[in-house]
């Protein structure tokens, strides 16, 4: 098979749809089956997938760049014309577009839906995304030859709403990196030291800060914990700033002064896994996920989880979470008290969390993904 892949979504930092975008272009070509696979971005071809890392030169731009609507507009429609132009050619490839946009082919397609927030919580994104997104979604799903998700709940949304047949997609779980597992205090004490944080005496929420993920109901929850529990386990967050942010930092900065969370921003992908690892546990607060791969990687890393009940998440911890009504503050402080006080309920989270995080791996979630392509193309 001859497999063009876009890669618009891969530049540093990765975020969770650039990390399944990098897994992907990494992989793939090593899989028996494919002969041929190309990375696409935005009009231009990508010679390494080592190159999406080391983002500029050539004619492509951002379309954040951009802070004008009308030029934002014009781009929109400038850019698909000359996608199509580039690619009018190459019919003979299957064309995978790993982020819902999908331009003119002449070929057979694939698309990945990872959720479908845009039209089931557009308050939780900028009004000039949502209009343009709904316009675009419904258009892609009908054009594409079959769909991809990344969680069966996602699947079940998708079909149900698009009134789809179920052979049209197929769910394919994401993996999780090597580099997520348990580690000592040792093996953790550098990175941490770097950081400010003791290695197993904080809780953990690592998360983009914007309104889906619900840090303010987080925040709320944790401020009524017992005094002594938070000074032994202070909240650890962090992740980049996001949308429509700054009731969250405001609350943030005032936590912070406080004494009682510990805000670190972006942290590498080399500090990351180390930063899992002493983690006294994990919270996930989020209001709707397509898959929520953060809690993957707790899991991976043997620490016991607390996990909103919405959508995809409960399917992702598989019974080693405990869960909560992410609506339900009270819950959630409940929730929190047990994870770090109850001795045998955090071994079983760890143990079961690390059990079905080592079934899901990116190797397979490649070899199901080029089985779909063979679905396709047969």
């Amino acid at each position: 098979m001859k497999i063009i892949l876009t890669v618009d979504s891969v530049k540093p930092p990765l975020t969770g749809i650039g990390r399944y975008t990098w897994e992907l272009a990494t992989r793939l070509g090593q899989l028996p089956g494919i002969e041929d696979l190309r990375l696409f971005d935005r009009g231009r071809w990508v010679a390494q997938p080592e190159d999406l890392l080391a983002r500029g030169g050539g004619f492509v731009v951002p379309l954040g760049t951009f802070t004008s609507r009308a030029l934002r507009a014009a781009y929109r429609m400038v850019a698909p014309a000359w996608q199509a132009w580039v690619l009018r050619a190459e019919s003979e490839a299957l064309f995978h577009s790993t982020n819902f946009y999908l331009p003119a082919y002449p070929g057979r397609t694939v698309v990945t839906v990872h959720d479908l927030s845009i039209l089931k919580f557009p308050e939780f994104h900028p009004p000039e995304r949502v209009t343009h997104l709904k316009d675009v979604i419904p258009k892609v799903i009908k054009r594409a030859n079959h769909l991809i998700t990344d969680s069966e709940f996602t699947r079940k949304e998708l079909l149900e709403t698009f009134q789809l047949p179920e052979s049209r997609v197929t769910a394919i779980e994401l993996g999780v990196q090597n580099e997520f597992k348990p580690r000592t205090t040792d093996e953790t004490r550098e990175a941490l030291t770097r950081l400010g944080v003791p290695h197993g005496q904080y809780l953990l929420c690592v998360a983009t800060m914007e309104p889906r993920k619900n840090i303010l109901g987080l925040l709320e929850a944790y401020r009524k914990l017992d005094r002594d529990l938070q000074h032994r386990y202070p909240l650890v967050l962090a992740g980049h700033k996001g949308w429509n942010s700054k009731q969250i930092h405001g609350t943030l900065a005032m936590a912070v002064e406080e004494g009682w969370v510990q805000y670190l921003g972006y942290v590498s992908d080399s500090d990351l896994p180390h930063l899992f690892s002493g983690a006294a546990a994990f919270v996930f607060p989020s209001w709707y996920e397509g898959y929520g791969l953060p809690v993957l990687q707790a899991m991976a890393s043997g620490v016991p989880c607390v996990v909103s009940n919405a959508s995809s998440l409960p399917e992702v911890c598989e019974g080693s979470a405990k869960l909560f009504d992410p609506a339900d503050q009270g819950a959630l402080t409940q929730s929190l008290e047990v994870a770090l006080n109850d001795t045998s309920w955090r071994a079983h989270s760890a143990r079961r969390g690390r059990e079905l995080a080592a079934k899901r791996t990116w190797e397979r979630c490649a070899e199901a993904t080029a089985n779909v392509y063979c679905q396709v193309c047969p």
